[in-house]
């Protein structure tokens, strides 16, 4: 089934991927429901799952909780990362030691923390903190993948909404920051079985004719969550280095 008939014709609740059971997936920077609807999905594959929270450490254990009965495994990690390099490295290896290295990654990208500033730099600043997480762990995930020859997927998942004022800025920021860390990824890691993928929310079919974005059409939290699925399990191939837009 490729991407579009998934979102098309399946009950985008919970599609079903026999591919994934069983394979090390690590979804970080969970933080809202949206990112709770992706794990839940992922969970429910069979998969191992390493999951990161940076909800509030009760929150985070009641999440991974409901997890354990769906997954085949389920590790868990509480920590706010931010924007901190060391913090997110040190992440990365407890994710990669969890099960000894990862199939996939689902790093979940945004949004701004609340009362982030108004100002040019603020917003900026903001974007930056929001990305590096993605960056640092993608790119831990891809050399262990390249040292160990064994591949993997790396599903970028933009959380940030369109808005208006402050929030459309770091949106648009976002979102070109992360179609640019993507087309770099992949381009950067084809040769060795590495397949990068950017998803984002679109804004109503506003700006989004781009050649190199696809629309899909379904709710958002279930398209989000079939397509990402749709990636890890390797069949949308053909999307590598492209970002999806998902109209929210």
């Amino acid at each position: 089934m490729t991407l579009f008939q998934n979102i098309a014709n399946a009950p985008l609740d919970t599609p079903t991927h026999p591919e994934l059971e069983g394979r090390r997936v690590f979804v970080s920077g969970v933080s809202n429901s949206i990112g709770e609807h992706i794990a839940q999905g992922f969970a429910r594959q069979r998969i191992r799952l390493v999951l990161h929270s940076s909800q509030t450490a009760s929150t985070a254990s009641g999440l991974a909780d409901s997890l354990k009965s769906k997954a085949a495994s389920t590790r868990l990690f509480a920590a706010e990362t931010g924007g901190d390099i060391a913090a997110c490295e040190r992440l990365a290896r407890a994710a990669l030691g969890a099960f000894g290295g990862l199939d996939v990654i689902v790093n979940l990208v945004g949004p701004a923390k609340p009362g982030a500033g108004q100002g040019a730099l603020q917003i900026e600043d903001s974007v930056a903190e929001a990305l590096r997480p993605a960056l640092v762990l993608s790119r831990a995930v891809a050399d262990h993948a390249r040292n160990s020859g064994q591949g993997a997927t790396v599903v970028h998942v933009c959380l940030a909404r369109a808005g208006q004022g402050a929030e459309f800025a770091r949106y648009a920021l976002l979102k070109s920051g992360l179609e640019a860390m993507a087309q770099d990824q992949a381009r950067r890691w084809f040769s060795h079985d590495i397949c990068v993928y950017a998803f984002i929310p679109g804004m109503d079919g506003e700006g989004l004719d781009d050649a190199n974005i696809v629309q899909a059409r379904q709710p958002f939290d279930s398209a989000m969550t079939a397509i990402a699925l749709n990636a890890a399990a390797g069949r949308s191939r053909w999307l590598n280095g492209v970002t999806v837009a998902v109209p929210a």
